[in-house]
């Protein structure tokens, strides 16, 4: 028996999540644990990154809004386009479910003018520039390959503060022999 061979696999599907290996190399994935926005296995897959926060607050790309929160690197694809998830679709036209009341897009003027009412906390929505993308087989044979551990969605790392350590939380959740996971060094040459 493999000690780092995990016991149970999870459905690649819409909503599920995506934490990577510990010593993945890729700047834009490195301990990174990503939301799967949409997934069609004839398409591919997209998502977006939730634990590595930029150097900016989202009224540095929209200045029309005001002072609000971080403002995520989503992955490395259409770095310069911002994408968001959120818990107001119930406030939004044209956004798009994703698993229980998380939401993607949606009318981006109102969604301006309900942050800057205040109807709209930051603890209701995250905003990404770029996101994660892969083509129809591809993520299929990055988790086959290991670089990717598959884990049912977990509403406690969406929106969690941008200092949480969303990526040992997620494997510590898992169990099994991932909390192992989080005591390898990013470096395997520093140990």
């Amino acid at each position: 028996m493999n000690l780092f061979e995990p016991k149970k696999r999870y459905p690649l599907e819409t909503g599920c999540m995506l934490i990577s290996e510990p010593f993945m190399n890729d700047d834009s994935f490195q301990r990174a644990v990503i939301l799967i926005a949409a997934y069609k296995p004839e398409k591919g897959a997209f998502g977006l990154v939730l634990n590595h926060p930029s150097p900016f607050a989202i009224n540095d790309a929209v200045p029309e809004v005001y002072d609000f929160n971080t403002l995520y690197e989503g992955g490395p694809v259409s770095e310069n386009e911002l994408f968001y998830i959120h818990t107001v679709g119930h406030l939004l036209t044209n956004c798009e479910n994703i698993i229980d009341d998380v939401c993607f897009g949606g009318d981006f003027e109102n969604v301006k003018s309900l942050i800057n009412s205040g109807v709209i906390k930051p603890h209701h929505i995250m905003f990404f520039k770029g996101y994660s993308g892969w083509d129809a087989g591809q993520l299929e044979q990055e988790i086959e390959n290991g670089a990717w551990v598959v884990s049912p969605y977990n509403a406690s790392l969406l929106f969690a503060d941008a200092d949480t350590d969303i990526w040992s939380k997620a494997l510590n959740d898992l169990g099994d022999i991932y909390p192992l996971w989080t005591e390898f060094p990013i470096n395997p040459n520093e140990n």
